[in-house]
C-alpha cells in the first residue's frame, strides 16, 4: 500500500469516527463540529484521492473550524445548559485528538520524502489541517473536563490560527 492510498483509508477512518462521535453527542454545537470535521476529511480523502490518480486538485484550502468552534463555543457560554459529560465520552474526544496527532506527524514524515514537489506541498497542507484538528479537539477535551469553568473563564484567542 503507497503511502497515498494509506492516507486515504486514514481520512476516511476519521471521517467514520467523527460522523460516530456526531450522533452521540450532547449538544447540537458539539454535533456540528463534528460534522464539520468529518466533511473536512472527506475532502482530504478526495484530494488524495485526485493527487493518486494524478490529477493535481491543489491544495486543500485552509478550513475555518477553528473560528467557527470559537463561535459554537461563545454562544454556549450564553446559553443556561447543564453539561455532563462521562469519562467514556472524554476518552472518545481524547482518541480523535490523539488520531489526529498521528496523521500530522505521518504527513509530515511523508512530506519529508515526497516524490514530487505537489504531492509534498499536499502532505505539509493536510498536516497543518489534522493540527488544527488535534488543538480544536484539545480544546473539546478540556471543555468536557470542566465544562463551567471553561466557558466561563475562557480566552477565546486560543482558538484562532496563529
Amino acid at each position: 500500500m503507497d503511502i497515498l492510498e494509506f492516507a486515504m483509508d486514514k481520512e476516511k477512518e476519521a471521517e467514520t469516527l467523527y460522523r460516530e462521535l456526531a450522533r452521540k453527542a450532547p449538544h447540537e454545537g458539539f454535533r456540528n463540529i463534528l460534522l464539520s470535521l468529518a466533511d473536512q476529511e472527506a475532502q482530504h480523502h478526495d484530494l488524495v484521492k485526485a493527487l493518486r490518480a494524478s490529477d493535481p486538485a491543489g491544495p486543500p484550502p485552509q478550513s475555518n473550524i477553528l473560528l467557527d468552534a470559537t463561535s459554537m463555543f461563545q454562544s454556549m457560554a450564553q446559553e443556561v445548559v447543564e453539561f455532563n459529560f462521562g469519562q467514556d465520552e472524554i476518552a472518545l474526544y481524547e482518541t480523535a485528538r490523539d488520531l489526529e496527532e498521528k496523521e500530522r506527524d505521518m504527513y509530515l514524515d511523508k512530506a519529508r520524502v515526497a516524490a514530487t514537489e505537489h504531492e509534498r506541498q499536499l502532505l505539509l497542507r493536510l498536516a497543518d489541517e489534522e493540527d488544527r484538528h488535534r488543538r480544536l479537539l484539545d480544546n473539546v477535551v478540556d471543555f468536557l473536563g470542566r465544562p463551567r469553568q471553561w466557558l466561563e473563564n475562557a480566552e477565546w484567542t486560543h482558538l484562532e490560527p496563529y
